[in-house]
């Protein structure tokens, strides 16, 4: 059990952050939270409408797709040609919706995820180790993305500079799973030491 016994409100607009070492609950927390997995125990609402996009610490958040324009088409249909080209600038991946994924490198895929961010038509992000294997361009590339963003924002993180920019609200984890106290983003260094 991660969260025995707690209730847990997000409301439009936060940032939370998850902290804590790697094993404690926070990836399966945030499938839980965005419907990717069940819940052992206990309920999970979301709002009427609600979409929400992913991205993982796993790899590619695609299958199948064949070019750029396929890749940012999946979560945002309503991206014209001039968009993508926008978007992928703005990460670092200037590409036509033509281009070929088979043609970009692995540090160009990753900053492809991030462009993905920027184009979901989403309420809310969930992104689970989102900064792991970028490089700093990258990363704030992904900073001024996330500052941007209107919509709610639960992510997995061990970078602390990235909490500190961008988090309204930390939830920290520890071996029992999600410890209950609240954390104001002025407070991390206690946080993100384990």
């Amino acid at each position: 059990t991660i969260v025995p016994g707690l209730d847990l409100y997000i409301r439009r607009g936060e940032r939370i952050a998850l902290v804590g070492p790697n094993g404690s609950g926070k990836s399966t927390t945030l499938d839980v939270l965005s419907g990717r997995r069940a819940a052992d125990a206990g309920t999970v609402r979301h709002g009427v409408g609600l979409r929400i996009a992913h991205a993982d610490q796993t790899g590619e958040p695609w299958v199948g797709a064949r070019t750029v324009g396929d890749v940012l088409h999946e979560v945002n249909q309503e991206l014209t040609d001039s968009d993508v080209w926008r978007v992928t600038a703005a990460v670092g991946v200037p590409s036509g919706p033509e281009r070929p994924v088979a043609d970009l490198s692995g540090g160009e895929r990753r900053r492809l995820t991030l462009a993905r961010i920027a184009a979901a038509d989403a309420h809310l992000l969930v992104l689970d180790e989102p900064t792991h294997h970028l490089d700093l361009r990258a990363v704030e590339a992904l900073e001024g993305l996330l500052e941007t963003f209107t919509g709610t924002l639960l992510f997995a993180t061990h970078d602390r500079r990235l909490v500190e920019r961008i988090a309204t609200g930390v939830w920290r984890f520890g071996a029992a799973g999600l410890e209950p106290e609240s954390v104001t983003p002025g407070d991390l260094s206690p946080m993100l030491r384990g």
